[in-house]
């Protein structure tokens, strides 16, 4: 069993700094979670394992917090009533259509965030698998070029994606409009004085 979930930023949400990739990553495996959460009896106890252990330490904290918000325990204890796997298969930034909403305005492009996790919930009292499943979500925004450096973290290389190249145009365009605007400028200087 797979699902897809495609969201959208609110325009309202533009006016604010944009969230991190990292934040963004986080709020997306939160997302499947809750998911997997309904699936444990509200009170109880459920051990997580979360997977790769190596890279997907990251998501791990948001994760036991998002199942602790839904009133399930996480705990570590072979004797939970629930076990919960969940494993990070796929995080994916990328950005794209690179352009300026108005002449002298900052350059902005499309930021897609994508992650892919792999969730099963099984009732270790009956031994039933009651999920198991692949979910993918996806969040989509606008953000400016030169805020980058800023939503990516170095020291996690899932957060980070590849600029994508101008199109020609825009780089012959910008030079010719800015050669444009300083040869007006100095025929009005000469003109007007005169």
């Amino acid at each position: 069993m797979s699902a897809t979930a495609v969201t959208f930023a609110q325009e309202e949400e533009e006016t604010a700094p944009p969230a991190s990739n990292l934040v963004l990553i986080q709020r997306l495996c939160k997302e499947v979670t809750d998911t997997a959460a309904e699936f444990v009896t509200s009170g109880d106890s459920v051990r997580v394992t979360v997977f790769p252990r190596e890279s997907a330490w990251y998501v791990e904290g948001t994760l036991l917090e998002a199942i602790s918000e839904r009133r399930r325990w996480p705990t570590q204890s072979l004797t939970a009533p629930f076990e919960m796997e969940l494993g990070v298969l796929r995080v994916e930034i990328t950005y794209a259509n690179i352009r300026r909403r108005s002449l002298f305005s900052a350059k902005v492009l499309d930021r897609t965030v994508s992650t892919e996790v792999a969730a099963k919930v099984v009732d270790r009292r009956s031994g039933s698998i009651l999920m198991s499943s692949t979910i993918m979500k996806t969040l989509s925004d606008v953000v400016e070029v030169s805020e980058i450096e800023k939503l990516e973290s170095q020291s996690i290389p899932m957060t980070r994606g590849a600029l994508p190249k101008e199109g020609f145009f825009s780089s012959i365009l910008e030079p010719l409009v800015a050669i444009g605007a300083v040869a007006v400028a100095i025929y009005l200087l000469f003109h007007v004085r005169s």
